[in-house]
This record gives structure tokens, sequence and C-alpha cells, in this order.
């Protein structure tokens, strides 16, 4: 009978300590800099398209989901290392916000920086989801 209660006095314990972590995970984020929805940004496929243009311009279809409404796009950082464009979609949302728990499907146009570029094979890295795109000529502005 006393392991029983032992099991029964654990249980309520690591209910308890689970509780109270609950309530207090978005104060401690905000005391830590950070914000809960700050990575929550998935991506599921992106599209290259290239418009034919003298220079060319490069957009990338991004389409994806939010974690909830509530949870918002914030910025869009790119940056190009060589021939490999990073980006990253920021994403963040008040960790107080009562919201309806239910993943908020999104899809953007980003515009790469491709100007001057030189011909060559280029990749896009969205989130771990890649594709690729190729300039037969320099990407110039005629003179």
């Amino acid at each position: 009978m006393s392991n029983i209660k032992r099991v029964v006095k654990l249980a309520a314990l690591v209910l308890l300590v689970s509780v109270v972590l609950m309530a207090f995970a978005p104060v401690l984020s905000k005391q830590l800099g950070g914000s809960p929805n700050a990575s929550a940004v998935t991506v599921e496929r992106i599209e290259i398209i290239i418009m034919e243009s003298l220079p060319a311009s490069v957009g990338v279809h991004v389409y994806g989901y939010l974690p909830d409404p509530c949870t918002v796009i914030d910025m869009i950082v790119q940056q190009r290392v060589d021939n490999r464009f990073e980006v990253e979609i920021v994403a963040t949302g008040d960790p107080d916000a009562l919201c309806i728990q239910v993943i908020e499907p999104f899809d953007i146009m980003v515009s790469l920086d491709v100007l001057g570029l030189p011909a060559g094979v280029y990749t896009v890295d969205v989130h771990g989801v890649t594709g690729e795109f190729t300039f037969a000529i320099d990407n110039v502005l005629d003179s």
C-alpha cells in the first residue's frame, strides 16, 4: 500500500511541476530574449521563378505554414555566399495571446538580389528546402 501512495505522490508532484513550468514559459522566454515562435516557420516547398527580362529577376515562391494564426512573418533575410542563396523567414508571435491551435498556411514571394551575377548555377535554400536556377549569361545591365 505504501508503494501506491508513493507513486500517487510522485505523479502529483510531476503534474504540479509541469503546470508551473508551462505557466512561466512565456515569462522565461521574454527574460532570455527569445520568442517561442522565432523559429516556428515550416517550409513545405519552393518554386523558383525567373522573369524573362534583361537583366533577369528571380523570385522564390515559398509555401509553408506557421504554428497558429497569431504568429506572423516578421522579416525575411537573405544572404548569398558564392553561388548559394540562404533565405531565412523569421516569424514572431505574442506568447501571451490566446490563439486557436491550428496551423496557418502561407505563401509568399521573395525577390532575390541577382543583379550583376555572373553566368552559372545557383542554389536557393529556404529553411532546408532547396532548388536551383541557372543563368546562361551574366545578369548585367546592357550599356
